[in-house]
């Protein structure tokens, strides 16, 4: 029984570990345009989803969460590019996602030189399957 429970433990650490290998993502201040820049590379044959997802059930939207600090003033949408759209079989919906790479930006105010501490909640997925979702924290200075 003991020897089940490891392999399950392994099978599961491995599958996660597997979906953060997918998703590359960094976060970086332009300071000509006052954003904050969160940059996602995504691995071939691979999508992650957009934040804005019209379905009630299905994948979960990417999520973007910028901790409170009173140095900076947030926009209250994070904006991103046009995703691609097309039917999820998997889903039977049509989904809103995006391949290779994406930028979100947060057009921000900066009173002064602080850490920025961002949180994106993801999903990807391929042709052939989902991975679950996972959580990824950065930080980036400002000024």
């Amino acid at each position: 029984m003991i020897k089940l429970l490891s392999i399950c433990a392994l099978i599961l650490s491995s599958i996660t570990a597997f979906g953060q290998d997918k998703v590359t993502w960094t976060a970086n201040y332009n300071a000509e345009d006052s954003t904050l820049v969160l940059h996602a590379d995504i691995a071939e044959g691979w999508h992650l989803y957009s934040q804005n997802l019209n379905n009630d059930m299905g994948p979960i939207p990417t999520e973007i969460t910028f901790e409170e600090n009173d140095l900076v003033q947030f926009s209250e949408v994070t904006v991103e590019p046009q995703p691609k759209e097309s039917f999820d079989e998997n889903f039977g919906a049509n989904m809103s996602y995006f391949e290779k790479s994406v930028d979100f930006t947060n057009k921000v105010v900066v009173t002064g030189e602080t850490t920025v501490s961002i949180t994106v909640m993801y999903m990807i997925c391929n042709d052939e399957m989902c991975l679950p979702p996972t959580e990824k924290t950065l930080t980036v200075t400002v000024k």
